[in-house]
């Protein structure tokens, strides 16, 4: 039998048959891009705190060294 799931909206939508069976634990992904290293800090915290894996984005080219000249 075929069971259709949808991701509609932000919302998962399942039918009957699917909410029998416990869905499996969501994996998190905290992503996260600092350029002074603050944000950094923060989604390390929330990393460590929600047992997720953690990505940095980094820029191709880096922002220039003084702030102003970004």
């Amino acid at each position: 039998m075929l069971f259709l799931t949808a991701l509609i909206g932000g919302f998962l939508v399942f039918n009957e048959a699917q909410a029998q069976t416990p869905p499996a634990p969501a994996k998190i992904l905290v992503v996260y891009f600092s350029r002074t290293g603050n944000t950094a800090e923060v989604a390390k915290q929330i990393h460590a705190s929600v047992d997720s894996d953690l990505f940095r984005i980094e820029m191709e080219e880096p922002y220039p060294g003084d702030y102003e000249a970004t």
